[in-house]
């Protein structure tokens, strides 16, 4: 990851449910590949993927605290970094 000279926080689209939604994504991709192999390699090949994902997520969010520093620490107590949860006591267009 680099930073641009004008890299600017996005907070819209996939970015409001998730703060990395390319490696959401790809890891559900992943799981739903294991769980159609079924295989044993299939799923250590998983954990392997994973756990470099969960190393380059760090690595990319101690960057940007640095680089975005409050701005950035109040993103991350808003939006989960993988998985997206329910956004209690919030209204969205789903909500009734």
């Amino acid at each position: 990851m680099t930073l641009k000279t004008e890299h600017r926080i996005i907070k819209t689209g996939p970015y409001s449910i998730t703060r990395h939604p390319i490696y959401t994504g790809m890891l559900l991709a992943l799981v739903g590949m294991v769980l159609v192999r079924d295989t044993v390699v299939g799923l250590i090949g998983f954990a392997f993927i994973a756990t470099g994902f969960v190393l380059k997520l760090r690595h990319e969010e101690r960057m940007l605290t640095e680089h975005f520093g409050d701005d950035y620490r109040v993103y991350r107590q808003e939006v989960p970094a993988l998985i997206p949860h329910p956004r209690l006591g919030r209204t969205t267009a789903f909500s009734t």
